[in-house]
């Protein structure tokens, strides 16, 4: 596999894809769309949906900014129906043939876009790739709270996938062929749509990697912690990683891993993170 770094095709237009919601912090949500205004790729459309918002702020400053950003483009859904319906919305209208995700309060380094648009063209094979990410304190974007590393090759990706998901969906890019094999994010699923659109990717025969640089920033702050444990949601991260499971046939002795993070993700937050922090590839 290629890391090389090649000309960019002028002609290629890739589509940025991010979903806005009114919970999220002002400051955060222009630091997140400005690390993408000043990627040093710039021949991009950034498609911005704003699912179900409705604070002034939020829509004032988007509004003033597509006026004369010509790259954005604002999708506005009247009701919050979450993050797969609305990345189904993006990509619908999207004109790509890469696209590339973005979380509405990270932080994309300033070459994320040029990197990943390489190491696809270097590689046609490929229908997805993540990357290594940073996970930050939000008091301290300086201060890096751990580096996750997935593995970068297709079958050790597949491999792990019966366990977690080898690939930050955050990071990813995609050729636009991924969705035409795979379908669009499934909606049935509570905030496991990334889970569930791999699993159909696999299932399917796309072909994964990460590219083995870290690209991006994930801000880490209360919120983050509440979505990642309680029963719910580890009720359902159980149920579809039992369907990951049984769909890609993977060893049975899977099923104990996934109900030893059903009763993780339901113990105290500081001693799940310490666990969590042993679990995946960090350095």
């Amino acid at each position: 596999m290629s890391y090389d770094f090649m000309l960019l095709d002028a002609s290629i237009l890739v589509s940025i894809v991010m979903s806005v919601y009114d919970g999220i912090k002002l400051d955060d949500m222009i630091t997140a769309v400005d690390s993408i205004l000043n990627q040093t790729f710039s021949d991009f459309e950034f498609i911005i949906v704003l699912d179900g918002v409705k604070r002034d702020d939020i829509r004032l400053h988007l509004d003033d900014l597509s006026s004369h950003e010509k790259r954005i483009k604002l999708i506005y859904v009247e009701e919050n129906k979450g993050l797969a319906n609305a990345l189904n919305k993006a990509i619908s209208q999207s004109v790509g043939e890469f696209i590339i995700r973005m979380d509405s309060d990270d932080i994309s380094y300033p070459d994320r876009i040029k990197k990943l648009v390489n190491f696809m063209q270097a590689n046609p094979e490929l229908d997805v790739s993540g990357s290594f990410i940073e996970e930050f304190y939000e008091s301290s974007p300086n201060k890096i709270m751990k580096i996750v590393k997935h593995p970068t090759e297709h079958d050790q990706i597949r491999k792990s996938f019966a366990k977690r998901n080898a690939i930050v969906h955050a990071s990813a890019i995609f050729r636009r062929r991924f969705f035409e094999k795979a379908g669009l994010y499934p909606l049935f699923s509570i905030r496991n749509e990334d889970t569930l659109l791999f699993l159909s990717g696999f299932l399917n025969g796309c072909k994964f990697s990460n590219y083995p640089e870290v690209l991006y920033s994930v801000r880490f702050n209360d919120s983050t912690a509440s979505r990642r444990i309680g029963l719910r949601k580890s009720f359902s991260d159980f149920v579809d990683r039992l369907r990951v499971i049984i769909d890609l046939k993977a060893s049975s002795i899977n099923i104990i891993y996934a109900f030893c993070l059903l009763i993780i993700q339901n113990m105290p937050y500081p001693i799940y993170n310490r666990i969590r922090s042993m679990l995946i590839y960090t350095k």
